[in-house]
């Protein structure tokens, strides 16, 4: 036979009997060549399977057999139903609303009937119901029957189905069946009272699961072009997640395929077109649905009353249309057959006798609709304001009117139609403003809100809202809601200013809309409002009041401004904040702040507190402020001096003071006298550094010679003495010098060196001179005493200096006691007493943390065991971290079982260190604790939704069990555990790589059989990715545990692994096999690329005979990979596989390839 007989028979097979549509017959035969030549090199032993043949004819678009309409269908969740009603009942109406797939389901009703009843003849109807009786073919036959009663309205050609549809239905048999679909909106319009329910079968999106969903997404993710797949597929879930009927991915995948519109991201192009699927599905059925029918009067009028109300009843509706009616007679009678239609339609959703609307974009799509015929809407729209308002005049309720503002409302803001009201009825919605507004209900915002759209220039309180309410014209700044002063004329204010009402709107807004609406407004806006109504003074100081408590609010300083005018009236304002403040302070979190300094939480969380505690108090704070500044500009600074309430504004004072630049020496001092001794003492010293009058210079020397029990006060006084007075400090150690209070002395000294780290670094040369100076005005003995302290120089002190330290009293001063020890300790004398003292004091302070940590080095250096033992148990992380070290270090063995327990202590660091030991010292007793550390959850910072798990310390305890001694096999389960339960999947793939390397014959086998199970892909895929990085450790007897099978059918990123588990592992007979059936299997063809690369790690003619298998320019270009003289590309993957088999290589074998972005 010649090779042109050969073409002529190919071509009439493939195009008669498979149907290839001629533009893809040359393609066809081109990938059929292909595979047999595949084959003839022995891929897939030189079979060629029945089924590669069809798939490859399917993708070429034909078909194979007489069930094409099968191919890609979904079946619903009700699918046995479907063909139970047909194989028992041999007839089903399958109804549903539009996009749920009633016509693809139909047509696989007839396929799968096709299938199973041979020689079935198919008719697809067309016309009437006489077309069923005129037929007198053979049987069996099924007959298709598309929407019989119209495909978007009943059609007066269609009536007829309605009195012969049952007694066709009833004709139904074995050897004569009907599928018969309708949409459910125009069958009900049909109303055909003889058909029975038992004919009929709803298919809806809720019998779109998300298996269907998945796989409806599947079918047609190979129809896009090789670009746009991987992309597509990246966002699947958030696909199935919103699109749920067949219709919608049906519309998603024709949008995508279209691309990126300019400058559009991935995100921005998915985000698109799933919007545009499931909006157009939604809206574009209901504009038809109304075009077809010419129903914009009533899509208008439907529109309106959910506007009207948000949800209805259906008690209403007789009512609405009766006054409808009166109005216009066209409109009679149409409402609750329009109504009842959109239920069936599943537009509307009925429950009981509630309408509310299905999804929201029915209001879109009836908006839409409606605006197609602006000049018809408008004027239904004003038939139904008039019909509402109407009703209340029966029933004497404002249950109408409220409504007809609401749409009047919803028209005017979205600006749908321009609407014209009467002025009848623009009067009544002016009075029923009038009242609704007068009266500050508790829907005050709202109603204002509404009144500002819908009253008229007449209508006061509508005047007053739009004031109000008044924003920027720039829509830009829209988001930040800031006010702006509206325009108007004199006798505008004149006219508003003598209407009785106006006050009580403005103390309502005042009262209950500033204090905790979110609009911002001027810090002049009670001057502002004031020219609206006098007497507000009360108001802004009741809004004030009621503020007290908050944290940041943005009108604070406007409410403030408002009420600070009755200073008097402001004095019940002032004790609230003052009280709130102590309530602050009287309860601190000191076991949370604890925890955070014992490190048993993340950075985020320790600053997310911080952030909190920073604004608590910030309302009040600021209320006092504008307080204390208004009081001293009006009474002088002597009026907050005398203040009952003077000791809870000091630090307030203080602030107002320095910024007032005005503050004269005898405030000063009038503050330095009222804050002695208190906390805001602090504060006093810090804020007058570098601008101290003279006059307080007595105060500041007070202050440095008898020092405080606060450090922080000490210490801000004595860097604003070096600052301003540094010739007050000698006198004062003189002073001290003379009358021998050497404790006072070492605190300075400590204090000293405190504040040389806290203050800039251009003046660290001021402390270094004022050390020497120091120094050289004391005797010899108390200056080596002194200096010890200040240069923290504790060695080889003279019996006269050690003399000092022994007979100190450093009781409530742990620092000082601290520096007692480690003097007195190197000098031989017992100083458990002090180190105990130390330990347990019960401040919380980081510094006596720091202090607190250096007493376990003194004791551990003393031999003081039982201190160091105990400080284990220490409530603070950093003790017990230095208990710990330092108990490891008496002995070069592993660590004690006390030790390793500390393997579950709250604190991250000492957990980090005990891993750290756990490292050093191997020892098959450390098991137990490298388990526990395994487990470990802390992260350096807070894991947000979807973010990566981060657990650095399981991760080193999961890579510690890589090492030896070999892993028990009564620990496998334990890491099973753990491989379940971490989150982070570092520690998840070093836990199987620890049993894979370090673990016995059993414990690999256990990985791979996890690796070759199926449920849970990503967990699968680690283990086979473990089982590859420690191939080293698996033989090739476990190799060939991983069958053809698991290479072509397990999800790509598990296949991945395994086939360079194959190609590095299994002997080379295995490898070859392995292979040809790759090379045989289309979607999976590339993974020939990582066997070959796995193949040359151990044998080079190996990775030649697999790339034989290859494409010659894929062949070529993986050869110069191997080489070392290039590198693939992403079009080297064209045609070997499916998008996911082809992503998963290119990102596995990333290394391999160009740097190719491509969107």
């Amino acid at each position: 036979m010649d090779q042109e007989k050969v073409n002529s028979r190919t071509e009439r097979l493939l195009t008669q009997r498979f149907r290839v549509p001629h533009a893809n017959l040359q393609s066809c035969r081109g990938v059929l060549r292909k595979e047999a030549l595949l084959r003839m090199r022995g891929a897939a032993h030189g079979v060629w399977a029945r089924d590669d043949i069809e798939r490859n004819i399917t993708i070429s678009g034909g078909y194979v057999g007489e069930s094409d309409a099968l191919e890609g269908f979904v079946p619903p969740t009700n699918w046995d139903e479907l063909k139970t009603a047909i194989e028992t009942r041999h007839a089903v109406v399958v109804t549903g609303a539009s996009g749920t797939g009633k016509t693809r389901a139909a047509k696989a009703l007839v396929a799968d009937l096709r299938d199973k009843i041979p020689g079935i003849r198919h008719v697809f109807l067309q016309g009437g119901p006489e077309k069923v009786h005129g037929d007198k073919d053979f049987r069996p036959v099924v007959y298709e029957i598309e929407d019989p009663w119209g495909r978007f309205r009943l059609e007066p050609a269609s009536i007829p189905w309605n009195d012969a549809i049952s007694e066709i239905l009833r004709s139904a048999a074995p050897d004569r069946k009907f599928v018969i679909t309708s949409r459910s909106d125009v069958l009900h319009e049909s109303n055909p009272r003889s058909l029975k329910g038992k004919w009929l079968i709803t298919l809806e999106e809720e019998n779109y699961g998300p298996k269907e969903r998945t796989a409806l997404f599947e079918n047609r993710l190979p129809g896009l072009s090789p670009r746009l797949q991987p992309i597509v597929l990246r966002y699947r879930q958030e696909a199935v997640e919103r699109l749920t009927t067949p219709l919608e991915m049906h519309r998603y995948f024709s949008v995508l395929a279209d691309g990126f519109e300019s400058n559009e991201n991935e995100a921005e192009y998915v985000r698109r077109c799933l919007s545009d699927a499931h909006q157009t599905s939604i809206e574009t059925a209901l504009i038809n649905n109304v075009r077809q029918r010419g129903a914009w009067a009533w899509a208008a009028i439907v529109w309106g009353l959910f506007k009207a109300r948000s949800r209805l009843t259906f008690n209403i509706l007789p009512s609405i249309q009766a006054g409808l009616t009166k109005r216009q007679s066209d409109l009679e009678d149409g409402l609750e057959p329009y109504v009842n239609f959109l239920i069936a339609g599943r537009n509307l959703r009925q429950s009981e006798a509630t309408l509310s609307y299905q999804h929201p974009r029915v209001e879109l799509g009836l908006e839409e609709a409606l605006k197609e015929k602006p000049g018809l809407s408008s004027r239904v729209l004003a038939y139904l304001i008039d019909v509402l308002i109407d009703l209340d005049r029966r029933t004497g309720t404002d249950w109408g009117t409220e409504g007809a503002a609401n749409l009047v409302q919803a028209v005017r803001e979205r600006s749908v139609v321009q609407l014209d009201l009467s002025t009848e009825t623009q009067s009544h919605l002016d009075r029923w403003i009038d009242d609704r507004i007068s009266g500050a209900g508790q829907d005050f915002k709202d109603d204002l809100t509404l009144a500002a759209s819908v009253g008229s220039p007449n209508c006061i309180p509508a005047e007053i809202a739009r004031w109000l309410l008044s924003r920027p014209k720039d829509k830009e700044r829209w988001f930040f809601e800031n006010w702006v002063v509206p325009a108007r004329i004199p006798e505008w204010f004149q006219r508003i200013r003598a209407d009785s009402r106006t006050k009580d709107i403005c103390i309502a807004f005042i009262t209950r809309e500033l204090p905790h609406g979110h609009r911002f407004y001027p810090n002049d806006f009670a001057t502002s409002i004031a020219g609206l109504s006098d007497g507000l003074e009360p108001a802004f100081a009741d809004a004030a009041f009621s503020i007290v408590k908050d944290g940041y609010n943005p009108n604070a300083d406007l409410i403030a401004a408002g009420a600070i005018v009755d200073l008097n009236r402001f004095e019940m304002i002032v004790s609230a904040a003052i009280s709130y403040q102590r309530e602050l302070s009287a309860n601190p979190d000191d076991g949370f702040l604890l925890a955070v300094a014992n490190g048993e939480y993340d950075d985020a969380a320790a600053e997310h507190y911080y952030e909190s505690a920073s604004e608590d108090g910030q309302t009040a704070g600021e209320l006092l402020e504008w307080y204390v500044s208004e009081r001293r500009a009006n009474d002088g600074w002597q009026a907050i001096r005398d203040h009952a309430h003077a000791k809870g504004l000091l630090w307030t004072w203080i602030r107002v003071a320095e910024k007032a630049k005005n503050a004269t020496t005898d405030e000063w001092l009038a503050i330095a006298s009222a804050v002695e001794g208190e906390s805001e003492e602090r504060t006093l010293w810090e804020t007058l550094r570098g601008s101290l009058p003279i006059e307080l210079l007595p105060k500041l020397r007070n202050r440095i010679v008898p020092g405080d029990p606060n450090r922080e006060i000490r210490v801000q006084a004595l860097m604003t003495a070096i600052r301003d007075a540094p010739s007050e400090i000698i006198p004062a150690i003189r002073l001290l010098e003379s009358a021998k209070d050497v404790r006072r002395m070492f605190e300075l000294a400590l204090d000293l060196a405190a504040a040389n780290a806290a203050d800039a670094k251009e003046n660290q040369s001021a402390y270094g001179q004022m050390r020497v100076q120091i120094l050289e005005a004391l005797p010899a003995a108390l200056a080596e005493a002194m200096n010890a302290v200040f240069s923290s120089q504790f060695e080889g002190l003279s019996r006269d200096a050690l003399t000092f330290f022994q007979n100190v009293d450093a009781e409530g001063n742990t620092e000082l006691k601290l520096v007692q020890a480690e003097i007195l300790s190197r000098a031989a004398f017992d100083v458990s007493n002090l180190l105990e003292d130390i330990l347990g004091s019960p401040d919380n302070s980081d510094v006596h943390i720091q202090v607190a940590t250096n007493a376990v080095s003194i004791a551990a250096r003393c031999g003081l065991w039982s201190v160091v033992e105990a400080s284990l148990g220490h409530r603070f992380a950093d003790v017990r971290q230095e208990a710990l070290v330092v108990l490891a270090g008496r002995s070069g063995g592993p660590l004690t079982p006390e030790l390793r327990s500390l393997a579950n202590d709250k604190g991250h660091r000492v957990r980090e260190t005990v891993l750290r030991l756990l490292k050093e010292r191997p020892h098959p007793d450390n098991m137990d604790a490298i388990l526990q550390l395994a487990s470990d959850t802390w992260s350096a910072e807070q894991r947000y939704h979807e973010e990566v798990a981060d657990y650095p310390i399981a991760q080193g305890a999961a890579v510690l069990l890589w090492n030896p001694p070999q892993i028990n096999d009564k620990y496998i389960s334990v890491i099973g555990k753990l491989f379940q339960q971490t989150a982070d999947h570092d520690v998840k793939l070093a836990l199987t790589r620890a049993l894979v390397r370090n673990g016995s014959d059993e414990a690999r086998k256990r990985v791979l059989r996890y690796a070759l199970k199926t449920g849970n892909p990503p967990h699968h895929r680690l283990a086979a990715e473990a089982l590859f990085q420690e191939r080293q450790f698996v033989d090739a007897a476990l190799a060939a545990e991983i069958t053809d099978d698991q290479l072509l059918l397990r999800t790509a990123p598990v296949a991945f692994p395994l086939t360079l588990v194959v190609g590095a592992c299994a002997d080379t007979s295995r490898v070859i096999s392995a292979a040809k059936e790759l090379a045989a299997k289309q979607e999976r063809r590339a993974l020939l690329i990582p066997l070959a690369i796995a193949a040359a790690g151990r044998e080079g003619s190996l990775a030649e005979q697999i790339m034989k298998l290859l494409p010659t320019k894929t062949a070529d270009a993986l050869s110069q990979t191997l080489e070392g003289t290039g590198k693939l590309s992403a079009e080297d993957l064209n045609g070997l596989g499916d998008v996911r088999t082809t992503e998963t290589v290119k990102t596995g074998l990333s290394v391999f390839f160009e740097n190719a972005k491509d969107k």
